[in-house]
């Protein structure tokens, strides 16, 4: 894939100096940039893209359950638990 670029960008390169091209050269042609550059990882890098929407979406699910627990636990009240009987028992009572 690295050669396919070289080919694209010729002219890029034949402009530059012979060591400043050899250089680049030598860079697309190492082993880093050839496996960065290969179909397969490039796959790996849509499964990681996923994999980072689902955990994102997992982690935004967790915190708005969170968020929810929260705003109920401080929205409740004890006296409007009961419905009007249980309300017109407990005043009849006292």
């Amino acid at each position: 894939m690295a050669h396919r670029l070289l080919r694209r960008r010729a002219g890029a390169l034949r402009a530059l100096p012979p060591a400043g091209a050899r250089r680049i050269t030598a860079v697309l042609h190492s082993p880093p940039v050839r496996f960065a550059v290969h179909p397969a990882s490039a796959a790996g890098h849509w499964l990681m893209a996923a994999h980072f929407l689902l955990s994102g979406c997992l982690f935004a699910h967790a915190i708005a359950e969170l968020l929810l627990a929260v705003a109920l636990v401080t929205t409740w009240r004890p006296e409007r638990r009961g419905g009007a009987r249980e309300r017109s028992r407990t005043a009849a009572s006292l």
